[in-house]
């Protein structure tokens, strides 16, 4: 597995500075989670800032958003965007919907992963970062049960967010990109 550092080199990203390896301890998840946080750059800036919580950072080159932010960053498409790389734990228990395990388990501890995201990862990153990062310029991503997790904590959570759910999902050996463009307000 790369390190975050060659991941940026190889995909010649400009970035408005080096990457940033962390590492959390989380209560909820009784251990330690290893964050990259990535700032790009773009050619103006409005004051905003766009958070890009990504479920599964340890696979950050196969999905190759980084070339993909930066594309949109310097286009003006999206406002600067800070991309926290969240590498996966315990997979297959701490992804999926919480409450609600499947037949095998899976899913068993989402409900603390949801806590985590919330209560602890956010508080940090607004911190670390000096910056807080209103929901509506707030995403979050993931590929297969991590973008279910995504979807899940999005959901459960429309007092803290109201961000739009990228799921990248894998067809029958074809990988899909679905956008879920869904600003979350029940009512």
């Amino acid at each position: 597995m790369k390190s975050i550092i060659e991941v940026v080199e190889n995909q010649a990203v400009n970035l408005e500075s080096p990457p940033e390896v962390r590492i959390l301890y989380s209560s909820f998840l009784n251990r330690q989670v290893k964050l990259e946080l990535i700032d790009f750059k773009a050619n103006s800036f409005s004051g905003k800032r766009g958070l890009l919580l990504l479920n599964d950072g340890q696979d950050l080159e196969k999905m190759r958003i980084l070339k993909t932010t930066e594309q949109l960053s310097l286009s003006g498409t999206i406002i600067p965007t800070t991309v926290v790389c969240i590498t996966a734990g315990e997979r297959k228990s701490e992804y999926g919907v919480a409450g609600e395990p499947d037949y095998l388990g899976r899913g068993a501890k989402a409900g603390l992963y949801n806590n985590f995201i919330i209560h602890e990862l956010m508080p940090f990153i607004n911190s670390f970062t000096g910056t807080y990062f209103p929901p509506e310029t707030t995403a979050f991503a993931g590929c297969s049960l991590g973008g279910l997790s995504a979807l899940d904590i999005v959901i459960s959570n429309p007092g803290y967010v109201e961000w739009r759910v990228f799921l990248l999902v894998h067809f029958g050996g074809e990988a899909k990109a679905i956008k879920m463009d869904i600003p979350i307000s029940i009512e």
